[in-house]
């Protein structure tokens, strides 16, 4: 893993025999009454000037199938958010950990193709 400037890990992954996937964890954490919360995340793919078409409506509807984890948009990408306990176990974190990297790598093959920039 590697820490950057932000204070994010950031952690490579393989998720395929030929492809890889990067996740960030973020160093703050939020509460949710007595329950501290961390972010995991994994950048599916980046645009200029938005989302085109259909795919925000069909991520939102996709949201719905996982059991840990959701899609989001910011200004400039797809990401996919993984919210766990703070003080998760070493067995949480990694379960955690692979499900983004694996469910955002998956959607980055299916809208770029061969392209594996994250």
């Amino acid at each position: 893993y590697e820490h950057d400037e932000t204070g994010e890990y950031r952690l490579l992954f393989e998720t395929t025999e030929d492809r890889t996937h990067l996740v960030w964890v973020r160093p703050d954490t939020d509460y949710l009454l007595n329950m501290e919360v961390r972010e995991v995340y994994a950048i599916a793919n980046e645009y200029i000037g938005g989302v085109p078409g259909a795919i925000p409506m069909e991520l939102l509807e996709a949201n719905g199938q996982f059991v840990l984890g959701a899609w989001a948009i910011d200004e400039t990408a797809i990401v996919f958010v993984t919210k766990i306990r703070a003080n998760a176990s070493a067995a949480e974190l990694e379960a955690a950990l692979l499900a983004t990297a694996s469910t955002a790598d998956e959607l980055e093959a299916e809208l770029t193709g061969d392209l594996d920039e994250w």
